[in-house]
This record gives structure tokens, sequence and C-alpha cells, in this order.
């Protein structure tokens, strides 16, 4: 039956509600210029601010860098050297006789190994610290004899246990050094194995003292990697066959040698296997096989090709998150104002009265929000881009930056859930 009496219904569509509250929003927004455009500018403000700090500092640039061989070869290295090692007072052992004797102020647990000691400067930090630099430098030119190496990893890894101070010098040198002392050797070839064990008894003095004994590879492993054996492992040996052996070393002992050396990193960790044994055990390998050990067989960096260096970045990249979340401090704190004075006012539960979908409400800020955000966004971009990351790929500094200031406007509208009156907004906000 039809009531020719009943009005014909004018809900407004989903759609033309969203059109109109976006409208509200965008009035809203032009009322407040100032504020407006603060929100807006203001995290570019923040940026162009430290633009004459990077001005200032520069960028440095290098060309193709191709490193030179080492003169001589890789093998000739002095097997005696009286500058790093000295003797007990007292000690009548033939295989450490040509050694000069210690002063008694260096012969402590942390820096021998039974009677053979590493010679140090002083006893001062910084003296020890000297110490083990000029090590390190003189190995990047020459492979040290097995017994140099096992003290220097002996007294670095018991000095900076006692110590945990920072290193004036590469971390990397210090954490590779610290890595411990002890030898394993095992394999399949138990002739060889005992061979190889003899010939280091035989031509060094602290294997006898350093070396430790496992069945097999994955006891060996299990144990370096074990509470008990973490950070006590020089590496381990695992020899089956003449043809087929290996050294495992601590991954922060030895270079990744298929790719360049970072141009932040240096040339130090190109050196890495001369100071940290790794070549001085394979050499040891080698002539117990009875390989030809005058190869032409060297270790360098890989080369670097050109690039430029972004100095400001390097010495302030960890302050700049800082200033782009402070710079966004404001347009977050505007966006949670504005809807919780929208709560305060009734006008939100007023316009929900009159059949306003709550989802209209609701996506209507956040598209808001994002509009404000994208501006923001493009003029952020435009000074970075001009600036700091200038060789940055322009799509992915826009979305790194855009994405980001997405990510705020889901913030704010999660902070004014939290707040019914904006005088309690402002008390915790400011």
């Amino acid at each position: 039956m039809n009531n020719d009496d009943t009005p014909p219904s004018h809900s407004p569509s989903w759609f033309r509600q969203l059109g109109t509250i976006l409208g509200k929003n965008a009035t809203v927004k032009w009322r407040s210029p100032v504020v407006t455009g603060l929100e807006i500018l203001l995290p570019s403000f923040f940026l162009v601010c430290l633009v004459p700090a990077w001005l200032a500092v520069g960028d440095t640039t290098g060309g193709d860098v191709q490193y030179a061989p080492p003169a001589g070869n890789l093998h000739n290295f002095t097997t005696y050297d009286p500058i790093w090692k000295c003797k007990k007072p007292n000690t009548t052992d033939p295989k450490i006789a040509k050694y000069t004797v210690c002063e008694e102020a260096f012969v402590t647990n942390r820096t021998c190994i039974e009677d053979l000691c590493i010679r140090l400067s002083d006893t001062n930090q910084t003296a020890l610290l000297v110490s083990l630099r000029s090590f390190t430098e003189v190995c990047a030119r020459t492979v040290p004899d097995y017994d140099t190496v096992a003290l220097v990893r002996r007294f670095a890894r018991n000095f900076e246990l006692p110590f945990k101070i920072k290193h004036p010098f590469s971390t990397n040198v210090m954490t590779a050094l610290s890595t411990g002392d002890q030898i394993a050797v095992v394999g399949s070839n138990a002739f060889l194995v005992n061979g190889l064990k003899e010939h280091l008894r035989a031509t060094t003095y602290t294997f006898e003292h350093n070396s430790i004994n496992f069945k097999d590879e994955i006891s060996a492993t299990r144990y370096s990697s074990s509470r008990e054996g973490s950070g006590t492992m020089w590496g381990i040996v695992v020899i089956n066959s003449e043809d087929e052996f290996t050294i495992r070393m601590n991954k922060s002992a030895t270079p990744k040698l298929n790719k360049r050396i970072s141009k932040l990193e240096g040339v130090s960790k190109a050196h890495l296997p001369y100071f940290t044994g790794f070549l001085t055990m394979q050499h040891a390998v080698f002539e117990f096989l009875r390989y030809p050990v005058d190869m032409d067989l060297t270790v360098i960096p890989m080369p670097s090709a050109s690039y430029s260096q972004n100095r400001f970045l390097q010495m302030a990249g960890e302050f700049l998150p800082l200033v782009l979340s402070f710079s966004f401090l404001f347009p977050v704190a505007q966006t949670v104002s504005q809807i919780v004075r929208e709560k305060e006012s009734r006008i939100r539960e007023g316009m929900l009265v009159m059949g306003l979908p709550s989802s209209v409400f609701k996506l209507s800020w956040v598209l808001t929000g994002y509009a404000q955000m994208t501006v923001s966004t493009v003029f952020m971009f435009v000074v970075l881009k001009q600036t700091f990351y200038a060789g940055t790929d322009p799509v992915l500094l826009f979305l790194t930056f855009w994405l980001y200031a997405l990510s705020l406007v889901g913030f704010s509208i999660l902070l004014s859930v939290f707040f019914f009156f904006f005088f309690f907004f402002f008390f915790f906000f400011f």
C-alpha cells in the first residue's frame, strides 16, 4: 500500500558526504594561513638551517684507486723479530734462547705464554695501545711468525676484557685480535693431522701451550661457539688430504674477499689476513705439505672506483634524523589539537547524530593529513636533493620521507584518541 504523504529520501551519498567534510577541513586550514604555512614549511625550514654547516664542511672526492702489490714476496717474512718477543728471566729452554730477557715489569700473565712474552714499551694503557697499533702497521707489510701472532692475540684478549675502553685506532683491528689464541688441528687424515702438529711443535714455541685437541671438525666448531670457548679460539685447521685443507677463523678476523673494500672502512680490513694470523697459519701448512713457498702470491685490497664522500652526513648523519623528528613536531601537534577541539566542542557528535558515518569523519582527517604531508614532503625533497642527498636516487629519496610523513598522520589520529579536552592535550604535549 502506497502512502503519498511519506516524504522522499534525500540522504546524500557516502562520497558526497566525504567531499563535504573534506571541504570543511580545508576551510579550517584556510582560516589559519600562518599556522597552516608553518605546518607545511617548518620541516623544510629546519633542513635549510643546516645548509650553511653542509656548505662549510663540503664534500670530498676520490678517483680510481689501484693498489699496487707490496714489494717482495708474501712468504719472505722475518721469522725472528727481537722487537716483539722476549723471554722470562732464568729461562733455559733452547727454543727461545735467542731472545733477550724481559724487564720484570712486563712479565705478567697477560703478556706471556709460558716463558715467552711480548715486549711492550710501557705498562700504561696508552703505551699498550701504541704497541698494538705499531704491530698492525708492521704486519700490513709483512707476515708475522706464529709465536708473535699467538702472543699478540693473548695480550689483546686479556687487555680488552678487563678495561672495556674505546680504542683510539680501528675497532675492527682490536676485535679481530681479541678473538683468542688457541689453535685446533683436526681432519679425517690422522697421519697428516699428527704430522702438522709435530711440525708446529718443532718450529714454534707457543703451539705446545696454546693448542687444543678435538676429535673432529664438528666438535671443534661447537666448542668455539659455546659459552666456554667463545672468544678463545684463534682458528681451526681442517686438513683432510695434501690437496684439501681449510683454515676456519672468526669472521671478524678475515675480510670478505669477494667485494670491494668500503670507502668508509679504509684499507685496514684488507690487511686482516696479515696480522690476525690467517696467512701465518697458511704458511705453516704450506711448509708442512712442502708446497712451493716462494710462489708469487700476495694480498692487496680490491680496487676502488671513483667516489664522492659526503663529509657532513659522515659527521652529523646520526643528528639529522633527530632534526627531522623535531621538525614534524608542530604539524603533528596541530593535527591532534584540531581533532581534539572538534571532539571537545561536540562538532563530531553533532555530525554523527545527523547521519554522518564514522568512517567518513575518520577518513576525512586521514586524507587531509596526507595532502598536507605530501606538500610538505615535496618542499623537503627539493631541499634534500639539492644539498645533503644530491647523489641519492630521487624516487627512493622521495618515497622514504613521504612514507615517514604519512605514518605521522596515523600517529596523530592515534594520539587524539587519548584526549577529550584540548586543555589536557596542551598540558601534556607542551
